[in-house]
């Protein structure tokens, strides 16, 4: 009898099973997607459309639950099914638009969903907008405007359509106009960050309005403490400014919510320089490079403050750095060549200064420090002729004309000398005074 009463129990277990219906798998999927359990959630609309193959909402509610997982093309394949199913069902043609245009990148198929929402309810306000989203995407900012007006004729509060609005005037130098539109967006949601954070780029870069731009940062860190773009703008705004220390501050901030934010790291070292840290400025390359070893700036940067606190075989290594990223880099070869000058390598240093004006020969301060390496080598005349091109260049580069007087006396020339020692003084080189004070009785 319990062998018995134990395959009964099996037999009604099996049975109660199959009385599931597509139905219930479906509610079963709504459950674990209400709980963010998106694989399991697949699973109960798949059963659901085994029993149900014309299930459109199990194709619709599994596609949306395979976006939550990055499965994109899946996703718009469950999409396209449910329309295969109902040819008007207009959530789907909207889902897959946003699959398309937002994940794989497919402009125009978004355009085409997002269109064919519109011909079923021309009163869609979310699919002018999201297809003005597409068609800005593409490049197609006129379009995209028109879009976006359109959605707002329908739903004159629609906050996003204002902003997103503003993005597209921006791309066509409308700038009045994008503020116009950041603004009607905030005055709509006054809590809308990234409309504070975009208004605020707009007064800075097109307005050169420096004090509305950080009030309107402000704004935006208020709404989103976490807001790592809008601490680092008004870092960059309180830096333009000279506000270095604040800057920081900023800087530092935007680098604790991202710690792999280069850009942080690149303007705070930049900063840094602005008050002498230059041990600090080094620091922040360091972490630059280290996210990004190919970034040709923060090499030529990090030379730079490495000079500053004499560290010239460091900063030989990043000025040679550089020019192995870009043989091209003038003022790498420039800078170069003046630590070898500062290590008594005058010929090396010779070497890069003639580089550099190879590639740029209007760069008058290769030729002034080339001078300077001719000088250390008695090179007199060739000095000369280098401090000549540094003045066709820079009719009023003072020490040129003060050093070119000092060659002219090493070869008797101190007639000369002194016109260049006026000169000098003239352009308000301190040090003529005691070279006129010597040679020019």
């Amino acid at each position: 009898m319990k062998k018995l009463f134990y395959l009964i129990t099996i037999l009604t277990l099996i049975f109660t099973s199959c009385n599931y219906t597509a139905e219930d798998y479906f509610n079963k999927g709504i459950l674990k997607i209400e709980k963010k359990e998106y694989q399991k959630a697949i699973i109960y609309f798949t059963k659901a459309i085994n029993i149900n193959r014309n299930y459109k909402e199990a194709y619709y509610k599994r596609g949306t639950a395979k976006i939550e997982l990055k499965d994109y093309i899946g996703a718009s394949s469950d999409f396209s099914k449910a329309i295969e199913i109902d040819s008007n069902y207009f959530k789907a043609y909207n889902n897959r638009g946003v699959t398309k245009s937002k994940y794989l990148k497919d402009y125009e198929g978004a355009i085409s969903d997002f269109t064919k929402v519109i011909e079923i309810d021309p009163k869609d306000s979310f699919a002018y907008n999201n297809r003005g989203n597409a068609r800005n995407d593409i490049h197609d900012y006129k379009s995209a405007i028109a879009d976006y007006t359109e959605a707002i004729a329908i739903n004159s509060n629609y906050a996003e359509a204002y902003f997103n609005r503003g993005i597209s005037k921006c791309c066509i130098k409308d700038y009045i106009g994008e503020i116009a539109d950041f603004t009607k967006a905030i005055n709509i949601d006054p809590k809308y960050a990234e409309a504070y954070y975009y208004r605020g780029a707009a007064k800075g870069q097109h307005l050169q309005d420096f004090k509305g731009e950080i009030e309107d940062y402000n704004k935006a860190i208020e709404y989103k403490t976490d807001y790592a773009e809008a601490y680092y703008n008004r870092g960059s705004a309180k830096s333009d400014n000279h506000n270095f220390n604040e800057a920081i501050e900023d800087f530092s901030k935007a680098i604790e919510i991202n710690p792999k934010y280069i850009e942080a790291y690149y303007n705070r070292g930049v900063a840094k320089r602005n008050i002498q840290d230059f041990k600090g400025e080094i620091i922040d390359y360091d972490k630059v490079i280290e996210i990004n070893p190919k970034l040709i700036e923060a090499y030529y940067n990090r030379g730079v403050a490495k000079e500053a606190i004499q560290d010239y075989q460091g900063a030989l290594a990043d000025f040679s750095k550089t020019v192995e990223i870009n043989p091209k880099y003038a003022d790498a070869y420039c800078n170069r060549g003046v630590i070898k000058n500062n290590l008594y390598d005058y010929r090396g240093a010779l070497i890069d200064f003639s580089k550099a004006i190879e590639i740029n020969p209007k760069l008058a301060i290769a030729y002034y420090n080339r001078g300077i390496a001719k000088d250390g080598l008695r090179d007199y005349k060739g000095e000369i002729i280098d401090y000549n091109m540094t003045i066709q260049i820079n009719p009023r580069y003072a020490e040129a004309y003060y050093n070119r007087g000092i060659a002219k006396v090493s070869l008797g020339q101190k007639n000369s000398a002194c016109l260049d020692f006026k000169k000098a003084k003239e352009l308000g080189d301190g040090s003529a005074n005691d070279a006129i004070k010597e040679y020019c009785k």
